[in-house]
């Protein structure tokens, strides 16, 4: 199984996302060309998607919101999130999970 790319950052670690607005159906989608698919409803306009892809990441690592943030990519499919107080390795455990669970 190929694994997203997942860093560390200050205060946690950082985690790879290609996004798939507009999708019919809501939620991780597996990794690709490393970077972890999220599929999200919403549309690319005004970060209604980036906001959902934050709550479809959240909920798929079993964290609050509040310990996500979009640290680049607001405007592109491809995406850097920031989670706090997550170390890399438990990063990539919950990513695993999360994927296999799909």
């Amino acid at each position: 199984m190929s694994s997203p790319k997942i860093g560390p950052a200050p205060d946690g670690a950082s985690l790879e996302v290609r996004l798939q607005p507009r999708s019919s159906r809501r939620g991780v989608g597996g990794v690709r060309e490393g970077a972890l698919v999220l599929r999200v409803n919403a549309p690319p306009l005004e970060g209604k998607a980036n906001e959902e892809a934050r709550k479809v990441l959240a909920d798929a690592l079993g964290l609050s919101r509040s310990r996500i943030r979009l640290a680049a990519g607001a405007r592109s499919r491809n995406k850097v999130f920031h989670v706090a107080g997550v170390e890399p390795g438990e990063l990539r455990r919950r990513v695993n999970e999360a994927v296999e669970s799909t």
